[in-house]
């Protein structure tokens, strides 16, 4: 399972980026029009921290209209920033985002970048060693995802479909590889002899935990 997740996230970056090039174009179409208004605006892209040598190739300052399309794509792990700057401030083009000054806006990015890690370090421990999931209680775990930027959803099937978690519902989230998911699902409702925690992937298939990490053992209840 190691040996996959390696795999999965070490691939070469310029392989997986072009699956997920990016460009914001309602930025770039504003840019486009205040620049043909005599206003010139410039697109920024720096590198934070060690990057690719795909993305330090990109990594300058250039003026509207004369910038390659690849300054605006972005890949899995990116640790770039790009932003577009007019007399207005800063706008970052992934996020749409808009700053005052280009260390605000960098700011911002290096923020977004530490939570990917800790999203990427929370799916390979889930995966991995599922004895972390002990290490929190259910409330702990939903505030500590929602800090580092998963989108946390109620449950989508069964009884307690559309229920928030603070109303006794469970909670999921998704993961951006292999059909990857992780959920939460309280002791009402459950059909599994007790509240569970749920990891699946293509690879491993369904796996539930009881709340100390350990696997879930026993047949599912009927009725």
């Amino acid at each position: 399972m190691d040996d996959l997740y390696d795999k999965l996230y070490g691939l070469t970056p310029v392989i997986i980026n072009m699956c997920r090039a990016m460009c914001d174009s309602s930025v770039k179409a504003n840019a486009e029009h205040r620049a043909d208004a005599g206003i010139k605006q410039y697109i920024i892209r720096r590198q934070i921290g060690e990057c690719c040598e795909w993305c330090e190739k990109f990594a300058h300052t250039y003026e509207l209209g004369k910038e390659p399309k690849e300054v605006y794509w972005r890949h899995d792990n990116c640790k770039c920033i790009v932003v577009c700057k007019s007399g207005r401030g800063y706008t970052d083009v992934w996020s749409k985002k808009k700053f005052t000054t280009y260390r605000d806006a960098r700011r911002e990015r290096e923020q977004e970048i530490l939570n990917e890690q800790k999203q990427r370090e929370f799916e390979r421990q889930i995966f991995t060693t599922p004895e972390v999931l002990g290490t929190r209680t259910p409330g702990e775990w939903k505030k500590y995802l929602e800090e580092i930027g998963f989108e946390v959803k109620p449950l989508n099937r069964g009884m307690l479909a559309g229920i928030p978690f603070e109303k006794g519902g469970g909670f999921k989230i998704n993961f951006k590889i292999d059909g990857r998911y992780y959920q939460y699902h309280p002791e009402k409702c459950s059909h599994h002899n007790g509240a569970y925690y749920k990891v699946s992937s293509g690879r491993s298939g369904v796996l539930r935990y009881e709340m100390n990490g350990k696997l879930k053992k026993g047949k599912r209840k009927h009725g």
